[in-house]
């Protein structure tokens, strides 16, 4: 009898076990099936275990490393796997005391779906360790924001804060707030085109509309840093329809945009200015060309400007600062002998 009794108390003890393991296994199932990694503005948590000082003395070669990562899909559920990392970038690999990174994830295997597909994805990490440097990272952060808001043909972003944790030991954690860059490939297939690879395109054969576009939204961050020709900053996306001739061009990297301000952020020599704060068109555009644009920004300057309101961790001088060059910025689109002088005259020198 007393046999019979544990041999019952222990099947229920399975069956309960194992119903708690189904209800478990079914709503992580669906938290990872709704985790979408660049929809929501808040941050995700990261941990990236990985070597730092082999990293560190690495960075100048173009060979990844294994790291592990931990994504948070929420305050209990994490999920880890083993990817690669290199560090990336021309001139921050050298500035920086830490690097970007590019994190490859061609051999990890998520569940979540919105991570499933993913092969590369670009993190932008704290320059040096800085109060003034995380305000960088939050300007560029949101700089992307805003260009989301003007076009569809746009990077998408996620916030992270991430904490870098040596494998050895040898060196202190860092918890640091970066951001990740969407690919390339994920802002082509939403806008049913694919990536051009590198080869000269002549402005003129560009979408005109969605060129000026751009060279406003670069006008408007202060930003002189990116050239078509040599795809510097720019990538180039056409339409998978074979009867769709148009041409698009996305911009990336705002570092060194006037709106951010780094203190390492110095304009070409040959442009004149003295300045990333000194606005500066770069396009030739006549004003029939531009109007309309113009217009467009308009419409968007309330949406735009709550970018920044809004934004929690950015500081009140950095708030102040970036919301105080937008409004110069609208205030003198307003002014037709403005646009014509500053940015349709461009034409003519």
């Amino acid at each position: 009898m007393k046999r019979l009794s544990q041999i019952l108390l222990l099947s229920l003890l399975m069956f309960f076990s194992l119903r708690i393991f189904a209800q478990t296994t079914e709503i992580d199932t669906a938290l990872a099936n709704s985790f979408s990694l660049f929809g929501p503005d808040e941050a995700l948590r990261l941990d990236l275990s990985f070597n730092y000082k082999q990293l560190i003395k690495d960075k100048y070669k173009d060979e990844y490393q294994e790291a592990s990562l931990t994504v948070y899909l929420n305050d209990s559920t994490p999920v880890t796997e083993t990817i690669r990392i290199k560090a990336r970038g021309n001139f921050r690999r050298s500035y920086c005391s830490f690097p970007p990174l590019m994190l490859n994830f061609k051999q990890a295997d998520f569940h979540p779906k919105d991570l499933q597909d993913l092969e590369k994805l670009k993190l932008v990490t704290l320059c040096r360790n800085q109060s003034s440097y995380q305000q960088y990272i939050f300007s560029e952060y949101l700089s992307y924001k805003l260009y989301n808001i003007l076009t569809p043909l746009s990077f998408r972003v996620r916030l992270v804060h991430i904490n870098l944790i040596d494998l050895t030991g040898k060196v202190e954690t860092q918890a640091q707030y970066g951001f990740l860059i969407e690919e390339v490939e994920d802002v082509a297939a939403r806008a049913a085109c694919f990536e051009l690879k590198p080869e000269y395109v002549p402005v003129s054969q560009l979408d005109r509309q969605q060129t000026t576009l751009m060279a406003v939204f670069e006008y408007m961050i202060g930003n002189t840093d990116w050239n078509i020709s040599n795809r510097h900053n720019v990538r180039i996306l056409k339409p998978t329809d074979p009867n769709d001739t148009r041409i698009y061009p996305v911009p990336y990297d705002f570092d060194y945009s006037g709106l951010v301000n780094a203190y390492y952020a110095i304009p070409d020599p040959l442009l004149g200015i003295e300045s990333v704060r000194q606005r500066m068109f770069v396009l030739c555009r006549r004003q029939e060309d531009l109007f309309p644009v113009i217009t467009q920004f308009i419409e968007k300057e309330a949406e735009i400007r709550r970018v920044y309101e809004k934004f929690p961790l950015i500081d009140e001088r950095t708030r102040r600062e970036a919301l105080a060059y937008l409004d110069e910025f609208y205030k003198n689109i307003r002014i037709p002998s403005i646009v014509k002088q500053e940015m349709a005259d461009r034409c003519t020198k």
